[in-house]
């Protein structure tokens, strides 16, 4: 069955090259954005669920030069 799937889709391929690579490029540049936001997402959350609030604060204050 997989064989006939692959036969067909060949033939539409050779029938109609432009129709089925404005197919294929529409569906690769979708699926990297999809795993690009994905990657986004994973990163924020483990930013966030991390602990940077607990280790982001500042021990002690040093005041600024430029105040002066």
């Amino acid at each position: 069955m997989f064989k006939h799937y692959v036969k067909v889709a060949l033939r539409l391929i050779k029938r109609s090259f432009l129709f089925s690579s404005v197919n294929m490029l529409g569906f690769v540049l979708g699926m990297t954005a999809v795993f690009l936001i994905y990657l986004w997402i994973v990163d924020e959350l483990t930013f966030w669920l991390s602990g940077y609030r607990r280790r982001s604060r500042p021990e002690t204050w040093i005041p600024s030069t430029a105040m002066k």
